[in-house]
């Protein structure tokens, strides 16, 4: 059973790396921005302060064949996050 898809560009444009999700029955199918916010080595973060939720997209390398993705920000007032842990087979 398919709950939902999401298409997502990586795209580095006018020096700045851009995150760029198409998420099926959201947003009316349209594509949301979000800008780089920060890197390091094992760490990537994304925002978009004006979305409404997510406002932040993070994915953290956590050793060779693991890596934890999660989505924060404020929806209805209170913070919320969820995670997506992944790892390579």
């Amino acid at each position: 059973k398919i709950l939902t898809t999401e298409e997502i560009a990586i795209v580095l444009r006018d020096d700045e790396l851009l995150y760029i999700p198409t998420v099926g029955g959201q947003n009316d199918g349209q594509p949301v921005t979000f800008q780089e916010a920060g890197f390091s080595d094992s760490m990537v973060v994304f925002e978009n302060k004006g979305h409404d939720f997510p406002q932040r997209i993070v994915y953290v390398k956590q050793g060779e064949d693991k890596m934890l993705a999660y989505i924060e920000g404020e929806m209805n007032g209170e913070h919320m996050k969820m995670e997506y842990p992944y790892v390579k087979h």
